[in-house]
């Protein structure tokens, strides 16, 4: 986590580009302004971390990000 504050932090003093590869979506999320999400080896879908969170495009994405219930189409976060 501290290492997490600090590359944040050294990105927003630099304002300059960093990209972050991942498996651990909480790194992700704690890190990034954009997320694209790889999946079979390619770009499953692409956006701000509030928008994959909320609006996930399919299943695969959506349990990638967390814990998630799906009920026909719709995906459900615990919390809801």
């Amino acid at each position: 986590r501290m290492m997490q504050q600090e590359l944040r932090l050294l990105q927003r003093q630099l304002g300059t580009l960093f990209i972050v590869v991942t498996r651990d979506p909480e790194e992700a999320f704690a890190l990034a302004d954009r997320i694209g999400v790889m999946l079979d080896g390619g770009i499953a879908q692409c956006g701000t971390p509030e928008e994959l969170y909320r609006a996930p495009k399919d299943a695969r994405v959506a349990s990638f990000l967390g814990r998630i219930n799906q009920i026909e189409q719709n995906f459900l976060r615990p919390e809801h």
